[in-house]
Protein backbone atom coordinates (compact mmCIF):
# COMPACT_ATOMS: atom_id res chain seq x y z
CA UNK A 1 0.00 0.00 0.00
CA UNK A 2 3.07 2.19 -0.99
CA UNK A 3 1.19 5.96 -1.34
CA UNK A 4 3.82 7.83 -2.49
CA UNK A 5 4.10 9.63 -5.98
CA UNK A 6 6.63 10.36 -8.26
CA UNK A 7 9.56 13.42 -7.13
CA UNK A 8 7.79 15.64 -9.49
CA UNK A 9 4.57 14.93 -8.22
CA UNK A 10 5.53 15.28 -4.50
CA UNK A 11 7.13 18.13 -5.42
CA UNK A 12 3.75 19.88 -6.83
CA UNK A 13 2.16 20.08 -2.99
CA UNK A 14 4.79 22.70 -1.70
CA UNK A 15 5.39 26.33 -3.14
CA UNK A 16 8.10 26.72 -5.88
CA UNK A 17 11.50 26.94 -4.66
CA UNK A 18 11.54 30.59 -5.47
CA UNK A 19 15.74 31.22 -4.96
CA UNK A 20 17.51 32.41 -7.86
CA UNK A 21 20.55 30.30 -7.33
CA UNK A 22 17.80 27.49 -6.97
CA UNK A 23 17.29 27.93 -10.81
CA UNK A 24 19.07 24.75 -11.54
CA UNK A 25 17.00 22.28 -9.74
CA UNK A 26 13.59 23.86 -10.66
CA UNK A 27 14.67 23.05 -14.66
CA UNK A 28 15.39 19.51 -13.96
CA UNK A 29 12.35 19.03 -12.33
CA UNK A 30 10.10 20.91 -14.88
CA UNK A 31 12.12 18.45 -17.37
CA UNK A 32 11.29 15.59 -15.56
CA UNK A 33 7.92 16.36 -15.01
CA UNK A 34 7.70 16.39 -19.19
CA UNK A 35 8.64 12.89 -19.56
CA UNK A 36 6.28 10.36 -19.80
CA UNK A 37 8.20 7.17 -19.43
CA UNK A 38 10.61 5.75 -17.85
CA UNK A 39 13.50 6.68 -20.50
CA UNK A 40 17.29 7.11 -20.34
CA UNK A 41 17.07 10.55 -20.61
CA UNK A 42 14.76 10.35 -17.43
CA UNK A 43 17.36 8.48 -15.48
CA UNK A 44 20.00 11.09 -16.57
CA UNK A 45 17.67 13.92 -15.32
CA UNK A 46 17.13 12.25 -11.91
CA UNK A 47 20.70 11.60 -11.32
CA UNK A 48 21.74 15.25 -12.11
CA UNK A 49 18.82 16.63 -10.16
CA UNK A 50 19.91 14.63 -7.22
CA UNK A 51 23.42 15.55 -7.26
CA UNK A 52 22.30 19.15 -7.65
CA UNK A 53 20.00 18.98 -4.49
CA UNK A 54 22.50 17.32 -2.28
CA UNK A 55 24.82 20.13 -3.35
CA UNK A 56 22.31 22.19 -2.44
CA UNK A 57 20.81 21.01 1.27
CA UNK A 58 24.52 21.33 2.82
CA UNK A 59 23.95 25.37 2.38
CA UNK A 60 20.30 25.26 2.48
CA UNK A 61 19.31 22.96 5.27
CA UNK A 62 16.43 24.72 6.43
CA UNK A 63 14.27 23.64 2.35
CA UNK A 64 12.38 20.90 3.18
CA UNK A 65 11.49 20.92 -0.04
CA UNK A 66 15.14 19.71 -0.93
CA UNK A 67 14.86 16.83 2.07
CA UNK A 68 11.60 15.41 0.17
CA UNK A 69 13.51 15.28 -2.96
CA UNK A 70 15.86 13.44 -0.95
CA UNK A 71 13.68 10.70 0.82
CA UNK A 72 12.01 10.12 -2.52
CA UNK A 73 14.69 9.56 -4.50
CA UNK A 74 16.02 7.08 -1.26
CA UNK A 75 12.65 5.59 -1.42
CA UNK A 76 12.89 5.12 -5.02
CA UNK A 77 16.16 2.67 -4.24
CA UNK A 78 14.46 0.59 -1.22
CA UNK A 79 16.76 2.59 0.81
CA UNK A 80 13.69 3.32 3.47
CA UNK A 81 16.45 3.67 6.38
CA UNK A 82 18.03 6.86 4.08
CA UNK A 83 14.54 8.02 3.48
CA UNK A 84 13.14 8.32 7.11
CA UNK A 85 16.43 10.50 7.59
CA UNK A 86 15.79 12.77 4.80
CA UNK A 87 12.24 13.35 6.18
CA UNK A 88 13.22 12.94 9.57
CA UNK A 89 15.67 16.67 8.17
CA UNK A 90 12.08 17.79 6.97
CA UNK A 91 10.00 17.48 9.31
CA UNK A 92 12.90 19.69 12.26
CA UNK A 93 11.88 22.36 9.62
CA UNK A 94 8.21 21.89 9.55
CA UNK A 95 7.07 19.73 12.35
CA UNK A 96 3.68 20.50 11.91
CA UNK A 97 3.41 19.61 8.22
CA UNK A 98 0.94 17.08 7.77
CA UNK A 99 1.99 15.56 4.32
CA UNK A 100 5.26 14.99 5.67
CA UNK A 101 3.41 13.70 9.09
CA UNK A 102 2.12 10.96 6.74
CA UNK A 103 5.22 10.61 4.32
CA UNK A 104 7.49 10.02 7.45
CA UNK A 105 4.88 7.59 9.34
CA UNK A 106 4.55 5.37 6.12
CA UNK A 107 8.23 5.29 5.21
CA UNK A 108 8.56 4.12 9.06
CA UNK A 109 6.04 1.48 8.41
CA UNK A 110 8.35 -0.04 5.58
CA UNK A 111 11.31 0.08 7.59
CA UNK A 112 9.90 -1.86 10.42
CA UNK A 113 9.05 -5.03 7.97
CA UNK A 114 5.58 -3.37 7.27
CA UNK A 115 4.48 -3.99 11.00
CA UNK A 116 2.84 -1.59 13.74
CA UNK A 117 5.44 -1.28 16.35
CA UNK A 118 5.52 1.14 19.25
CA UNK A 119 7.49 4.29 16.55
CA UNK A 120 5.05 3.52 13.79
CA UNK A 121 1.77 4.03 15.89
CA UNK A 122 3.48 7.42 17.54
CA UNK A 123 4.29 8.38 14.11
CA UNK A 124 0.72 7.47 12.12
CA UNK A 125 -1.36 9.41 15.49
CA UNK A 126 0.81 12.10 14.93
CA UNK A 127 -0.07 12.51 11.19
CA UNK A 128 -3.65 11.76 12.13
CA UNK A 129 -4.06 14.12 14.30
CA UNK A 130 -2.57 16.48 12.14
CA UNK A 131 -4.72 16.10 8.80
CA UNK A 132 -7.18 12.74 9.15
CA UNK A 133 -8.17 12.91 5.44
CA UNK A 134 -4.63 12.47 4.18
CA UNK A 135 -5.09 9.57 1.96
CA UNK A 136 -1.62 8.21 3.06
CA UNK A 137 -3.02 8.05 6.91
CA UNK A 138 -6.04 6.63 5.85
CA UNK A 139 -4.66 3.87 4.37
CA UNK A 140 -1.97 3.28 7.24
CA UNK A 141 -4.86 3.75 9.57
CA UNK A 142 -6.65 0.91 7.82
CA UNK A 143 -3.93 -1.77 8.24
CA UNK A 144 -3.62 -0.74 11.53
CA UNK A 145 -6.92 -1.23 12.55
CA UNK A 146 -7.12 -4.90 10.38
CA UNK A 147 -4.21 -5.95 12.65
CA UNK A 148 -5.69 -4.99 15.56
CA UNK A 149 -9.20 -6.96 14.12
CA UNK A 150 -11.11 -4.37 13.97
CA UNK A 151 -12.48 -5.19 10.32
CA UNK A 152 -15.33 -2.52 10.38
CA UNK A 153 -12.73 -0.20 11.42
CA UNK A 154 -10.18 -0.62 8.54
CA UNK A 155 -13.07 -0.41 5.66
CA UNK A 156 -14.14 2.76 7.03
CA UNK A 157 -10.27 4.14 6.75
CA UNK A 158 -9.96 2.32 3.29
CA UNK A 159 -13.03 4.02 1.42
CA UNK A 160 -11.88 7.00 2.60
CA UNK A 161 -8.53 6.60 1.13
CA UNK A 162 -10.17 5.31 -2.04
CA UNK A 163 -12.53 8.28 -2.18
CA UNK A 164 -9.57 10.33 -3.26
CA UNK A 165 -8.34 8.27 -6.11
CA UNK A 166 -8.99 7.17 -9.66
CA UNK A 167 -10.69 3.79 -9.14
CA UNK A 168 -8.41 2.67 -12.07
CA UNK A 169 -5.47 3.15 -10.56
CA UNK A 170 -3.09 0.54 -8.80
CA UNK A 171 -3.47 1.79 -5.04
CA UNK A 172 -7.17 2.26 -5.35
CA UNK A 173 -7.25 -1.79 -6.53
CA UNK A 174 -5.00 -2.95 -3.58
CA UNK A 175 -7.24 -1.23 -0.81
CA UNK A 176 -9.62 -2.73 -2.41
CA UNK A 177 -8.37 -5.91 -1.67
CA UNK A 178 -7.99 -4.90 1.71
CA UNK A 179 -11.56 -4.50 1.70
CA UNK A 180 -12.79 -7.48 0.58
CA UNK A 181 -10.44 -9.27 2.81
CA UNK A 182 -11.80 -7.57 5.99
CA UNK A 183 -15.53 -8.11 4.89
CA UNK A 184 -15.00 -11.64 5.02
CA UNK A 185 -13.39 -11.75 8.39
CA UNK A 186 -16.83 -9.46 9.04
CA UNK A 187 -18.91 -12.16 7.97
CA UNK A 188 -16.68 -14.68 9.84
CA UNK A 189 -16.69 -13.03 13.33
CA UNK A 190 -20.68 -12.63 12.75
CA UNK A 191 -21.43 -15.91 12.00
CA UNK A 192 -18.91 -16.88 15.11
CA UNK A 193 -20.69 -14.44 17.75
CA UNK A 194 -24.25 -15.93 16.47
CA UNK A 195 -22.67 -19.73 16.85
CA UNK A 196 -21.40 -18.69 20.37
CA UNK A 197 -24.86 -16.85 21.81
CA UNK A 198 -26.56 -20.16 20.77
CA UNK A 199 -24.13 -22.46 22.60
CA UNK A 200 -27.45 -23.75 24.69
CA UNK A 201 -28.54 -25.13 21.57
CA UNK A 202 -25.59 -27.21 20.52
CA UNK A 203 -25.09 -30.54 21.42
CA UNK A 204 -20.94 -30.36 21.50
CA UNK A 205 -18.80 -27.56 22.04
CA UNK A 206 -15.21 -27.41 22.44
CA UNK A 207 -13.44 -24.46 24.14
CA UNK A 208 -10.04 -24.11 22.67
CA UNK A 209 -7.27 -21.68 24.36
CA UNK A 210 -5.13 -20.87 21.39
CA UNK A 211 -1.99 -19.01 21.75
CA UNK A 212 1.17 -18.65 19.60
CA UNK A 213 4.64 -19.52 20.50
CA UNK A 214 6.96 -16.28 21.11
CA UNK A 215 9.08 -18.00 18.40
CA UNK A 216 6.85 -17.59 15.80
CA UNK A 217 6.94 -15.08 13.29
CA UNK A 218 3.62 -13.44 12.03
CA UNK A 219 3.06 -10.94 9.51
CA UNK A 220 -0.58 -8.22 9.42
CA UNK A 221 -3.26 -10.36 8.28
CA UNK A 222 -1.83 -13.61 8.42
CA UNK A 223 -4.80 -16.39 9.03
CA UNK A 224 -4.82 -19.24 11.93
CA UNK A 225 -6.86 -22.28 10.73
CA UNK A 226 -8.81 -24.09 13.52
CA UNK A 227 -10.52 -27.34 12.86
CA UNK A 228 -11.77 -30.46 14.58
CA UNK A 229 -10.91 -33.35 12.73
CA UNK A 230 -11.11 -37.74 13.11
CA UNK A 231 -8.94 -39.29 14.85
CA UNK A 232 -8.25 -41.34 11.82
CA UNK A 233 -9.74 -41.18 8.44
CA UNK A 234 -10.98 -38.65 6.09
CA UNK A 235 -8.99 -35.11 6.62
CA UNK A 236 -11.94 -33.36 6.01
CA UNK A 237 -12.50 -31.54 9.14
CA UNK A 238 -15.97 -31.75 11.24
CA UNK A 239 -15.78 -28.39 12.40
CA UNK A 240 -13.72 -25.42 11.18
CA UNK A 241 -12.94 -21.92 12.21
CA UNK A 242 -10.71 -18.90 11.36
CA UNK A 243 -8.87 -16.42 12.67
CA UNK A 244 -6.27 -13.85 12.22
CA UNK A 245 -2.89 -14.44 13.89
CA UNK A 246 -3.09 -10.88 15.43
CA UNK A 247 -6.35 -11.98 17.66
CA UNK A 248 -4.10 -14.27 19.08
CA UNK A 249 -4.25 -15.38 22.36
CA UNK A 250 -7.68 -15.91 22.67
CA UNK A 251 -10.43 -18.18 23.82
CA UNK A 252 -12.94 -19.92 20.68
CA UNK A 253 -15.48 -22.41 20.88
CA UNK A 254 -15.72 -25.13 17.87
CA UNK A 255 -19.65 -26.71 17.83
CA UNK A 256 -21.44 -29.05 15.43
CA UNK A 257 -22.32 -25.76 13.67
CA UNK A 258 -19.40 -25.65 12.22
CA UNK A 259 -19.17 -28.04 10.09
CA UNK A 260 -18.04 -28.02 6.41
CA UNK A 261 -19.69 -30.46 4.58
CA UNK A 262 -24.07 -31.75 6.23
CA UNK A 263 -23.67 -34.71 7.88
CA UNK A 264 -20.12 -34.71 8.51
CA UNK A 265 -19.93 -32.98 12.06
CA UNK A 266 -18.70 -33.61 15.78
CA UNK A 267 -21.93 -35.13 16.63
CA UNK A 268 -21.18 -38.04 13.98
CA UNK A 269 -17.80 -38.95 15.47
CA UNK A 270 -16.68 -40.04 18.92
CA UNK A 271 -12.38 -39.43 19.37
CA UNK A 272 -11.11 -36.47 17.69
CA UNK A 273 -8.41 -34.28 17.67
CA UNK A 274 -7.96 -30.51 17.30
CA UNK A 275 -5.47 -29.14 14.84
CA UNK A 276 -4.48 -25.25 15.07
CA UNK A 277 -2.31 -24.11 12.11
CA UNK A 278 -0.61 -20.49 11.34
CA UNK A 279 -0.66 -20.44 7.18
CA UNK A 280 2.18 -18.46 5.73
CA UNK A 281 0.25 -18.32 2.04
CA UNK A 282 -3.21 -17.73 3.42
CA UNK A 283 -4.46 -21.05 1.87
CA UNK A 284 -6.73 -23.56 4.41
CA UNK A 285 -4.33 -26.27 2.63
CA UNK A 286 -1.42 -27.19 4.39
CA UNK A 287 1.71 -26.51 3.31
CA UNK A 288 5.62 -26.79 4.48
CA UNK A 289 6.71 -24.08 6.63
CA UNK A 290 3.42 -23.78 8.27
CA UNK A 291 3.30 -23.54 12.30
CA UNK A 292 0.79 -25.97 13.82
CA UNK A 293 -0.45 -27.22 17.00
CA UNK A 294 -2.09 -30.38 17.37
CA UNK A 295 -4.26 -31.94 20.79
CA UNK A 296 -3.98 -35.12 22.12
CA UNK A 297 -6.95 -37.55 21.33
CA UNK A 298 -10.32 -36.22 22.57
CA UNK A 299 -12.72 -38.53 23.26
CA UNK A 300 -15.86 -36.09 22.88
CA UNK A 301 -18.23 -38.77 25.35
CA UNK A 302 -16.44 -38.01 27.99
CA UNK A 303 -14.65 -34.69 27.60
CA UNK A 304 -14.84 -31.76 29.88
CA UNK A 305 -12.91 -28.54 30.32
CA UNK A 306 -10.58 -26.51 28.44
CA UNK A 307 -8.10 -27.38 24.81
CA UNK A 308 -5.09 -25.87 25.49
CA UNK A 309 -2.91 -25.18 22.45
CA UNK A 310 0.05 -23.63 22.04
CA UNK A 311 1.18 -22.87 18.02
CA UNK A 312 5.08 -23.82 17.98
CA UNK A 313 5.75 -26.51 15.71
CA UNK A 314 6.51 -25.68 11.73
CA UNK A 315 5.72 -28.14 9.22
CA UNK A 316 8.81 -29.66 7.24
Amino acid sequence: MLLIGSLAATWSIYDDIGAAEDENVAVLLNQIASLEAQTPRMVELNQELIQAVEGRVQKRPDNIYYWVILAQAAIADNDFFVASQYFGSALEMAPQDSQLLAQYAEILFLLDGSKFTQRVGIAVGKAFAANPDNQIVLGLKGIEAFTNADFQLAVTYWQGAQAQLNPDSNIFQGLQVGIDRAREFIKDDFGSHNNETQLNEVQIALQINLSLDVKVPTKPGQRVFIAAVRESGPPMPLAAKKILASQLPRTLVLTEKDAILPGQDLTTETKIRVVARLSISGSATPQSGDWEATSERIDLDEHEGEIILVIDRQRP
